[in-house]
């Protein structure tokens, strides 16, 4: 199981220049990491309803790195991850964590779609 963070700047700033307003990026990180940790024991408690074992982990640092360390230190024997399937120019500028976890893991990856395209 696996939350990702975005880290947003959560007050308004439009009176402060940041040199006078120095935010603590340490307590920040600490209450997305409290606040991602019970999210993810939410969705293990009222979506899994302990269907199968699981063991969650609230992590830092460049997501497709540390899926990858993740599944190296666990041993996985599978990685599951969404996509969200861009193609041309988004994926180019974007870049794809699936992709890039799916050429370095140390274990098979299955790739789900995010959402299926309706045709008309």
């Amino acid at each position: 199981m696996w939350l990702r963070l975005r880290a947003t700047t959560p007050w308004d700033v439009g009176g402060f220049s940041y040199g006078a307003f120095q935010p603590d990026y340490g307590a920040i990180e600490t209450e997305l990491r409290e606040s991602g940790g019970k999210q993810l024991a939410a969705l293990v408690t009222n979506a899994i309803h302990r269907q199968v074992s699981t063991e969650t982990s609230v992590r830092s640092g460049q997501p497709a790195f540390e899926i990858i360390e993740a599944a190296k230190e666990l041993p996985a024997d599978l990685v599951v991850m969404s996509t969200h399937g861009r193609t041309g120019l988004k994926h180019v500028f974007l870049g794809s964590v699936t992709e890039h976890v799916v050429r370095q893991a140390p274990c098979p990856v299955l790739v789900v779609r995010d959402r299926e395209h309706e045709f008309v």
